[in-house]
């Protein structure tokens, strides 16, 4: 495979070389990745290509190139190919007949992809681009744990909370996971970052030196100048004890990050993103597009 990938990767960048500067210098005979062709005018580097599929007999993959101009910024693209496997189990070699190549992406030399494209369509047929059964196996297995790795990954988006006052989104994964604390009558929530504990009949929620309570882990939650004596010794006493821990600038410095501000507590217990604003909503024009961009706020938000 990896006799396969060098000669396709480098040939895959030949018309686009052609566009920029002079046929390229030989690659380095390395089997390290990722590979650079040295030119007069610059450096191709061929990040190592991935076989994406391989189904009954046809077989995909990508390969990444980058280009390094002096004084410019990188240039990046991507190339696709596709072919028929032929294999000879008497030798255990792997050919490919019938390339193709289907799509080739240099978005910022998009005018160079039309004829890039059209000269490997004629180029690639005539390569002779053999591999071994080992090789093409090791390929179709990296394929398939990558497809599992894929399957695993969540992609719902998250809840989206806005408020136009300080806020602060607490999260708890799930349900909350309630822990005893032991010899007090409360229990606290394990799986948030955050502390609150309950006694049975309310929540309480610790951060910055302020408390709030509600009836439900939900909320809403209101700032409360009175949470149980029991508890809220019980909590600096703990954060006394972890003070001691700290360099004394890192000390000081927690103590300083207390703030007068009462921010607003939204708590979630599903994955969620917060859009704080600084009051209504302030609108602004982006110069040049049909765009107004959300200016009292720092997430990025566009209308």
């Amino acid at each position: 495979m990896r006799a396969l990938y060098q000669s396709v990767a480098f040939r895959l960048t030949l018309p686009l070389l052609a566009l920029l500067f002079p046929f390229p210098a030989a690659a380095q005979n390395s089997d390290n990745w990722p590979r650079q062709i040295e030119t007069e005018k610059g450096t191709v580097v061929i990040y190592q290509p991935q076989l994406e599929s391989f189904q009954n007999d046809d077989l995909r993959a990508r390969a990444a190139v980058q280009i390094d101009l002096p004084d410019q910024d990188p240039v990046f693209g991507a190339v696709w190919i596709e072919a028929r496997v032929v294999t000879d189990f008497e030798t255990r070699l792997v050919s490919l007949a019938d390339v193709r190549v289907p799509e080739v992406k240099f978005p910022t030399l998009e005018k160079a992809e039309e004829p890039l494209a059209e000269f490997l369509e004629k180029e690639i047929p005539t390569w002779e681009l053999d591999l071994t059964i080992e090789e093409l196996t090791a390929g179709m297995t990296a394929v398939e744990e990558r497809r599992r790795a894929a399957s695993r990954v969540n992609n719902d988006p998250p809840v989206i909370r806005v408020s136009e006052e300080p806020a602060v989104l607490v999260f708890v994964d799930g349900e909350p996971a309630l822990m005893e604390i032991e010899n007090t009558k409360y229990r606290y929530v394990a799986n948030s970052p955050y502390f609150i504990a309950t006694d049975g009949s309310g929540w309480y929620l610790e951060g910055g030196g302020k408390w709030w309570s509600a009836t439900a882990v939900a909320g809403p939650w209101n700032l409360d100048a009175s949470p149980p004596a029991d508890l809220k010794e019980m909590v600096e006493k703990s954060k006394a004890d972890a003070m001691k821990d700290l360099p004394t600038d890192e000390a000081a410095g927690s103590a300083d990050a207390m703030s007068d501000v009462v921010p607003r507590i939204l708590v979630s217990l599903e994955p969620a993103e917060l859009i704080e604003i600084d009051g209504k909503p302030d609108w602004a024009a982006i110069e040049g597009s049909t765009l107004l961009a959300l200016r009292n706020s720092n997430s990025d938000v566009f209308l």
